[in-house]
């Protein structure tokens, strides 16, 4: 909301946004500060080479827009150069962080500079004037602070992807087994490719289509499997449904749940994972 509402002269020196002048204009100072925090900062990396054209009302990559005046970071700016392990870790010594010089390099030499600078980031100084980043780090930072607040932040991520895998593996095996269950009465073992035991068939169809191409890639024994002359099955809607779901993403499976499986499979796949019956009847 705030890129938006900038305003620039025409003739603007400083060369990031376009636009015209005139009443409201923010004063071009504060815009120049405002994009060197933006530049300093590696969560705004995709404006470093960009600009905001006020007459097309969006962020456009440089040299995109001739509508305007444009003097872009790419133009006025040079690539950093490459620099050592120890240049690296001087470098961090040297913005006022604390820490054994050899303990960062060996650290630098597992996980990547750039990588380090996203756990950095919240220990810069910032100026009490106008909250701009500097490059400096607050008194009594720590590397050991910066690297444990790595090791955390990789220790949650592994503990929300064991997590989230339980929940894809126990979504899988449930739509597999009721989904299966449902039609083996009358000796079918495909129901994805059977359209009265689905719904939303131009959903399903664009879902197929995506497994489809995710069997055709697929190198793994299972796939080569079922593609091979034992089976020389070459379409997914041929598959065992119980094979079929094991090419599927969890976003596929998601789409099955809430579009193409019918209401009474994904109640009982619902009661699978302990939701009431009224919960039931939201979800689906």
């Amino acid at each position: 909301a705030f890129l938006g509402k900038i305003k620039t002269p025409a003739e603007n020196s400083a060369g990031v946004f376009c636009g015209n002048a005139g009443s409201g204009a923010v004063p071009l100072d504060f815009q120049c500060r405002f994009m060197q925090d933006v530049w300093r900062t590696q969560w705004f990396t995709s404006l470093r080479y960009g600009h905001y054209c006020s007459k097309k009302a969006t962020m456009l990559p440089a040299g995109n827009c001739g509508q305007c005046y444009l003097k872009t970071m790419s133009q006025t700016r040079p690539l950093k150069p490459f620099h050592s392990l120890e240049e690296q870790a001087e470098k961090i010594l040297a913005r006022n962080c604390i820490g054994d010089k050899d303990f960062i390099i060996e650290k630098l030499r597992h996980v990547n500079y750039y990588r380090l600078t996203g756990y950095l980031y919240p220990f810069r100084k910032r100026r009490a004037s106008d909250g701009f980043v500097e490059d400096d780090f607050e008194e009594g930072t720590s590397f050991e602070q910066v690297w444990a607040l790595y090791r955390f932040d990789r220790r949650m991520r592994f503990l929300i992807i064991d997590a989230i895998e339980r929940i894809e593996i126990g979504l899988r095996t449930s739509i597999a087994y009721r989904w299966a269950e449902s039609c083996a009465s009358k000796g079918i073992s495909n129901p994805q490719g059977k359209s009265n035991y689905c719904r939303n068939l131009k959903t399903l169809k664009n879902l197929l289509k995506k497994v489809q191409d995710q069997y055709n890639a697929s190198k793994d024994r299972c796939a080569l499997h079922y593609k091979g002359d034992a089976w020389k099955i070459s379409n997914v809607e041929d598959l065992p449904v119980w094979v079929f779901v094991e090419f599927t993403t969890f976003a596929n499976l998601k789409i099955l749940c809430e579009n193409c499986l019918k209401p009474k499979i994904t109640q009982i796949i619902a009661s699978d994972f302990g939701f009431s019956d009224r919960e039931n009847s939201a979800l689906c």
